[in-house]
């Protein structure tokens, strides 16, 4: 993700956003790859819960960490320095408690239509979520309501 600055005869210079550091690209190779423009598109924030009915010890919550955290950056659209993972105990009752794991992070979208990919995306997320931490024997409950908040991004 990247700002261009300048496009010159033999090469293209960009300002990458995250570190804002300068690259410069022969045009040769801005050619061959495929490039989006999301100047007019928008981040949007995804935010939801797994709940799990016991109380995870703090070697099985880095390891649930982890797994969301691997799962969320291999999926094209997520913003790979957004996804923040909390870790909570969550009361239901007086005598049982169990972990709860909140869960943040950013989507690049460029349109509405963008939008409505990237919730499905989202939903393949909470999926591979769920069948990588059955193979550890993890019981959780992904909730059904995610929050999504939409916002310009600054260029």
């Amino acid at each position: 993700y990247a700002r261009v600055e300048s496009i010159g005869i033999r090469s293209t210079k960009l300002r990458v956003v995250a570190t804002n550091t300068l690259v410069i690209a022969p045009n040769s190779l801005m050619a061959s790859k495929d490039i989006e423009n999301i100047s007019k598109g928008t981040k949007e924030m995804v935010l939801f819960h797994l709940n799990f009915e016991n109380q995870l010890l703090a070697s099985e919550q880095a390891l649930v960490q982890q797994i969301i955290q691997s799962i969320t950056h291999e999926n094209f659209g997520v913003d790979p320095g957004s996804t923040f993972v909390e870790v909570s105990l969550s009361k239901e009752n007086e005598f049982q408690s169990g972990t709860c794991f909140q869960v943040s992070l950013f989507m690049l979208v460029p349109d509405k239509y963008g939008m409505l990919l990237h919730r499905q995306t989202i939903e393949s997320i909470h999926n591979l979520i769920i069948k990588e931490l059955e193979q550890y024997n993890f019981n959780c409950e992904i909730e059904d309501q995610s929050l999504y908040l939409d916002s310009p991004i600054p260029l």
